[in-house]
Order: C-alpha cells, then sequence, then structure tokens
C-alpha cells in the first residue's frame, strides 16, 4: 500500500509539473501577439484639437496630458492648420486633421471652428473640462468588444461578438509626451507638452464588424508609431468602441 501511495504522489507530482509547463507556453505564446487577442479596455476617447500657436491650448493639453496617464482613456491630440498664420507654424499640424475636427463640427452642428475643442466619445466638446467630467464619460457598456492585433498579414482588428457596422477610423500616432519649445506667435518662449500626438488619420469606411478587418499591411506597421482604431456610429459621430495597438 505504502509503494502504491508513493507511485500515485509520483504521478501527481508528473502531472502538475505538465501543467505547469503548458501553462507557461501558453503564457509566452500569448506574449507574441500571434494569438487571438482579448478585447482592450477602452473605456473613453478623449480627443483634442489644438494648436501650438494658440494661446488658449496650453491649458487644455495639460487635462489631455494627463488623461492620457488614465487606465482606460485613450487620449489622442491633433494638430490644426487654421492658426499658423499667426506667426507659428504647428510642428504636428496636417490639413487631415483639421477636416478630422470640421467633420465633428457638422455632427455638432457647430457655426465655427474652435481651440482647443475637446471631444469626449464623439459625444460631446467643450473647450475644457475637469479631470473628474472627462472620466465621468464613459463608452456603452454594451459596446462592441474590439481589439487590434499583429498577425500573418498585418495589423488586424477583431470583434468579439460582431454587432453590425460602423464608420472605421485609423490613427496612427506616437505614444507618450512629446515637448516643442515655441519661438514665435502666441505661446512664444514657452514649451508646450502633448501627448499620444496624432500622426495620420485614414478613414476606412463602413466596417462590417462580422469580418475581420486588415488596417495595416505588416510591412507598414512603422517602428515608433501606436495605432488606434475608432469605430463610429454611422448616424451621429458617437464613438461605439476603439482598440489601440502599441508596439
Amino acid at each position: 500500500m505504502g509503494g502504491c501511495k508513493c507511485r500515485n504522489m509520483r504521478i501527481l507530482i508528473v502531472c502538475v509539473l505538465v501543467f505547469t509547463a503548458l501553462s507557461a507556453a501558453a503564457a509566452a505564446d500569448d506574449s507574441t501577439g500571434e494569438n487571438i487577442p482579448k478585447a482592450d479596455d477602452i473605456l473613453r476617447v478623449v480627443e483634442l484639437f489644438t494648436s501650438q500657436g494658440c494661446s488658449s491650448c496650453p491649458s487644455a493639453n495639460g487635462l489631455v496630458n494627463r488623461m492620457a496617464e488614465e487606465q482606460g482613456t485613450l487620449a489622442l491630440s491633433y494638430g490644426v492648420t487654421y492658426w499658423d498664420y499667426l506667426g507659428w507654424k504647428d510642428t504636428f499640424a496636417d490639413p487631415e486633421f483639421t477636416d478630422r475636427q470640421r467633420a465633428y463640427s457638422e455632427f455638432f452642428d457647430m457655426a465655427n471652428l474652435y481651440t482647443p475643442q475637446i471631444v469626449l466619445n464623439g459625444m460631446s466638446h467643450g473647450a475644457y473640462y475637469s479631470d473628474r467630467d472627462a472620466l465621468s464619460m464613459v463608452l456603452a457598456a454594451d459596446r462592441p468588444a474590439m481589439t487590434l492585433k499583429l498577425s500573418g498579414p498585418g495589423l488586424t482588428g477583431h470583434v468579439d461578438r460582431p454587432s453590425g457596422k460602423y464608420g472605421a477610423i485609423l490613427i496612427e500616432y506616437v505614444h507618450g509626451p512629446q515637448s516643442v519649445p515655441v519661438t514665435a506667435g502666441e505661446n512664444r518662449g514657452h514649451t508646450l507638452t502633448l501627448s499620444n500626438v496624432v500622426t495620420d488619420a485614414e478613414d476606412l469606411g463602413v466596417w462590417d464588424t462580422s469580418m475581420t478587418l486588415e488596417v495595416v499591411a505588416r510591412d507598414q506597421v512603422t517602428v515608433g508609431k501606436s495605432y488606434a482604431l475608432l469605430l463610429h456610429e454611422r448616424n451621429d459621430g458617437r464613438i461605439a468602441s476603439a482598440a489601440r495597438y502599441t508596439p
């Protein structure tokens, strides 16, 4: 009987070791990004339209810098071009970012573009929000569970529970803060810091979430850049879901 107990114990130890090894292998595979991904944990999207030439923008920049550090928050900073004539050309600005702001202005029925403008989840906008107000805004609880993953063909979008068709926007940005010394214009002599500066915004058209969406070919994924995929409701511009990929 005693020998039988020892043999059973040895079998138990071997089973535990095999289970541990398999678990470790699975965890290692998860780290490659080639496996089926889990849904991202983005609760809110904070988009800032700003200009280095706008003296009213630094306080809003500061808010978004803080929001970028908050768990569950995707904060994005877009440089717009229409204040460049004031004496300082924004080094991060691009006309396509002004176009994105203009698209929001149509959804919000705005008479004019303005900076700073903070857009929360594509639902509300203002020149400034408190940290508390910004954090209180969350995406719908039943939002599509979406993620971005790097697989064989490239960077692809997946929705765990398909829920219809949405407008898809691919955002390329530089993760983290960047500082710019301004030597002319309204902010002359100041160093401005912005977080998650957008470098490209591409309209991917309508995406049927029952299908996988290839957003960037593997050989086009840029080192040093991060990516976000935003899903907009097609009738009013609200953000239904968001996912990000940071190499």
